[in-house]
C-alpha cells in the first residue's frame, strides 16, 4: 500500500496529539527510518509498538474512531486530481468540512480537529 507524504506527515501529528494505537496484524506504520511496513505477525506487533514508529490508520480505523465520538460517515463533496473535500456531521448537528490531498488525508485532518478540540485529550508526545 502507498501512503502520500501528506498522509505520513499528518499521521506524525496524530501521534503527537495522542491518537491511540495498539498494533494489530494488518496495521500499516512508518518505522524510524521512514520505511512503510505492515504488521504481519505478533513479533511485528511488538516491534511496531517501539522505536517511535508512526501508525498509519486505515479508513476503517478513522471511521470507527470518529463514530465513537458521534461523527457520522464522511460525505465526499469534491474529488479530482487536485484533492478531496469531505464533510462530517455530528449527532449534535455540528459539521466539519476539510480538504486534503486524499480522502485519508481528510480523515486524518478530521481526527486532528476533533482531538484538538477535546477537553480530555491526553498530553502530547514528542514527534521524532
Amino acid at each position: 500500500m502507498r501512503f502520500s507524504t501528506e498522509e505520513v506527515s499528518r499521521a506524525r501529528t496524530l501521534k503527537a496529539v495522542g491518537f491511540p494505537w495498539r498494533p494489530t496484524i494488518g496495521d500499516w506504520y512508518v518505522d524510524h527510518s521512514g520505511y512503510c511496513e505492515l504488521v504481519r505477525t505478533s513479533e511485528d506487533m511488538s516491534r511496531a509498538a517501539s522505536n517511535g514508529n508512526i501508525f498509519l490508520p486505515s479508513w476503517d480505523d478513522c471511521r470507527s474512531w470518529l463514530l465513537e465520538r458521534g461523527w457520522g460517515h464522511p460525505e465526499v463533496l469534491h474529488e479530482d486530481d487536485t484533492g478531496v473535500t469531505l464533510v462530517l456531521s455530528h449527532t449534535s448537528g455540528r459539521s466539519l468540512r476539510m480538504s486534503g490531498a486524499s480522502d485519508l488525508d481528510c480523515l486524518y485532518r478530521a481526527i486532528l480537529m476533533v482531538q484538538l478540540r477535546s477537553p480530555t485529550r491526553p498530553p502530547a508526545e514528542s514527534v521524532r
